[in-house]
């Protein structure tokens, strides 16, 4: 309370770098919660279908129900940040991985108790995916971002790794339900951190009071926004062609004659290049001007990788194509969240910016799984590399666009 009193007295905030950090490690650690609700399917598919008696379309949307909120709720949960604040939208959003959590472990026969508890863990997913960045963005000024967001965008695949190796574990011991519980105990420990220590860094900040024209104008700052836009799109696609890769990966490499330790592991390695590539990511946002370029090397990369692992990964041991994927692809997350907030004319605008992207994302990870899940069903296996590789291809142009249009 000290340095809170004689900071605000001098220059009106309640902001310093020690804190900043200390910010940024709570809400990775919430993020990391709503990352492990959401891939605890994967590597629990089959033990799920078996067991609620139904098949992998679905299965599929055991995974695309949780993202159906985070494009309901996008842009209105940015709106409510400014209203609530980081502390109470944290709160909720745990608050509906416990609740959500909870609810699904009750699921028997019955695969609709399972998506509803799904959604209500979706909703979390949506305001923490909302809210993580916007923290982010309100306690580290522009030219120090790109690492704080760097090593924030690891949230996914940290979180996939902790859930991947720990499920089929957990589940041994007390059937899949008990993964449920598991990540609703954990998250009502972060919750209770988060409520603590996360709040607004600044006075000007807490613009929360502003009209209700104010609030509309934001959310038309971020709609037209052409650059928005073109990031917006390009996630989805990224959401739509990985969500639905990433979902079925275990069941696939079980298939190939894996057992489902090993093949969760496998499928877990994917986050090993993962976060390197992100937090080098945020390094090198932090040292250049060229963002849209690194984007760029990104997306082509992943393209070029994955055409390779789908033409010749059966040949060779799975571990360095998984570790190979996950360092093309983690260069792309830093890149669009850190240059969603630089497409902003106002701080404040960044929420709307960095709601869309996340909405693009969740878009294409409803749409993503089902897809895949009806392709195996349907026709096997060999299509789903067009399906994954053909729009990542497409997003280059995309990119390349972007890079040619001056902010």
């Amino acid at each position: 309370m000290k340095i809170q009193k004689n900071v605000i007295g001098k220059n009106k905030q309640i902001y310093n770098e020690k804190k900043a950090w200390g910010v940024l490690l709570v809400v990775f650690l919430a993020s990391i919660t709503v990352t492990m609700s959401m891939m605890k399917v994967p590597p629990l598919m089959d033990e799920l279908i078996e067991d609620l008696n139904t098949n992998t379309a679905i299965g599929g949307l055991f995974m695309s129900s949780f993202m159906v909120a985070g494009v309901v709720l996008a842009i209105p949960v940015a709106s409510l940040l400014n209203n609530w604040g980081p502390k109470k939208c944290g709160v909720i959003a745990l608050g509906c991985i416990i609740i959500g959590s909870i609810f699904g472990s009750s699921a028997q026969e019955l695969p609709i108790i399972l998506l509803i508890g799904r959604s209500i863990e979706g909703i979390g997913f949506a305001i923490m995916m909302v809210t993580a960045p916007t923290v982010i963005s309100m306690w580290f000024k522009p030219d120090k971002r790109g690492l704080p967001m760097g090593i924030w965008a690891t949230w996914v695949p940290v979180g996939l790794f902790i859930i991947y190796n720990l499920a089929k574990t957990i589940e041994i011991a007390f059937t899949w339900r008990g993964v449920w519980w598991f990540n609703a105990i954990f998250a009502l420990i972060v919750l209770i951190i988060y409520y603590k220590i996360v709040d607004f860094p600044l006075k000007e900040w807490e613009y929360n009071k502003k009209s209700e024209k104010t609030q509309k104008i934001k959310i038309s700052q971020g709609i037209k926004n052409t650059n928005t836009l073109r990031l917006t799109i390009i996630f989805m696609v990224i959401g739509m062609s990985m969500q639905g890769y990433s979902t079925w990966l275990p069941t696939y490499l079980k298939n190939t004659g894996l057992n489902a330790t090993d093949a969760n592991f496998s499928a877990s390695l994917i986050t090993m290049g993962m976060i390197p590539a992100i937090v080098l990511a945020g390094l090198i946002l932090n040292h250049t001007k060229n963002h849209k370029y690194i984007l760029t090397t990104g997306l082509s990369l992943t393209a070029i990788i994955l055409i390779l692992w789908f033409s010749f990964g059966n040949n060779f041991s799975v571990i360095p194509w998984m570790i190979a994927i996950g360092l093309s692809s983690g260069l792309t997350p830093t890149c669009i969240f850190t240059m969603a907030s630089e497409t902003v004319i106002r701080p404040e605008f960044a929420g709307i910016a960095l709601a869309m992207v996340n909405m693009g994302y969740n878009f294409g990870a409803i749409i993503g799984p089902p897809i895949v899940g009806t392709i195996i069903n349907k026709l096997g296996w060999n299509p789903v590399k067009y399906f994954v590789v053909i729009p990542i291809t497409i997003t280059i142009i995309l990119a390349i666009s972007i890079i040619e249009k001056k902010k």
